[in-house]
């Protein structure tokens, strides 16, 4: 009996990035697979149609060439039943849509991803709370002993304030509830029921602003999120808290974020920028010491993307019952 067949979509130059030679292996143990590879450009509708005939499954490594395939397509190929995603990233809200109009299941299994971004997260908070970059400075500066030193805290007796607990949330809170923080969240469509679950406090924003020691941002970009945080939400942040963004920059008012941090009276871990290719070499950011600045990797590291497709096989496995 014939290997069942896998398409692994394009995903360009990102795609040895997912497939290293261990993660082709442990495709091809259990299945026959058709691929656009590193291709960069579009594959037009007719050669998707000849590579994708008889498969079963795609494997979708990241956004690259998802809208290539098509409602059209799919329904032409006509045997494919799941779609597996291990980097949701680009166009994948659209190829819901168009996939899930095909018949076609769709499993989000992107949480290498999710748990990349904790880690950052939880990284942030600890060097935050810890103000490890102020001890560096002042070390590297001259100072002796970088005093004072025992003004400064630590997560087990920290208050942390997540905006938001979707996939990368819930991620952070799990990791900072070993730590002995205590969490609280402000998510609008998070149930008290959930909120229980997950061993946090639901909050109104205000209040989460007002009193959060350290404040981590994990919102997606809708109408109701865009500039959430305004003039008027920062000035609720209270002296001496951490503020964590490593969503994106479109949540916050830059020029009322960049206003509020010049008074120094807080500090930032900032990953994500209005302007990212590259940070513009005169953005306030670069010179201001109560900001710390990573150039959007929270969620950009080797082992990620290696596992995010080692993940997205392992689940094609499960879901094609070893076929061989």
């Amino acid at each position: 009996m014939p290997k069942p067949l896998v398409y692994v979509h394009r995903a360009g130059s990102w795609y040895p990035l997912y497939m290293n030679e261990d993660n082709e292996q442990r495709l091809r143990s259990f299945a026959r697979v058709a691929s656009g590879g590193s291709r960069e450009e579009p594959v037009p509708p007719e050669e998707l149609v000849r590579d994708m005939a008889g498969a079963e499954v795609i494997v979708s490594l990241n956004g690259v060439g998802v809208l290539d395939i098509t409602t059209e397509v799919l329904q032409q190929v006509g045997t494919v039943r799941a779609a597996f995603v291990s980097h949701w990233w680009g166009q994948h809200e659209t190829a819901r849509e168009t996939w899930g109009a095909a018949g076609v299941e769709i499993f989000d299994v992107s949480d290498a991803n999710s748990e990349a971004v904790a880690e950052w997260t939880v990284a942030a908070a600890l060097m935050g709370v810890r103000h490890l970059v102020e001890f560096n400075r002042a070390l590297k500066s001259g100072s002796p002993w970088g005093e004072p030193r025992r003004v400064y805290g630590m997560l087990a007796e920290s208050v942390v304030g997540l905006v938001g607990l979707g996939r990368v949330g819930r991620h952070v809170a799990r990791r900072l509830h070993a730590f002995g923080a205590t969490v609280i969240v402000h998510d609008a469509y998070l149930s008290a029921e959930a909120a229980l679950e997950a061993g946090v406090r639901l909050v109104p924003l205000e209040e989460l602003l007002r009193t959060a020691d350290v404040i981590s941002v994990h919102l997606p970009v809708t109408d109701e999120t865009r500039r959430l945080f305004g003039a008027r939400e920062l000035g609720w942040i209270r002296d001496g808290a951490v503020l964590i963004n490593s969503a994106r920059s479109v949540l916050f008012d830059p020029e009322a974020l960049v206003a509020e941090l010049k008074k120094s009276r807080f500090t930032a871990l900032i990953d994500v920028f209005e302007q990212e290719d590259p940070l513009p070499a005169d953005h306030p950011f670069r010179s201001m010491d109560n900001v710390f600045i990573t150039p959007h990797v929270a969620g950009d590291t080797g082992p990620m993307f290696t596992r995010c497709g080692r993940t997205a096989i392992e689940a094609a496995r499960r879901y094609l019952g070893g076929k061989s």
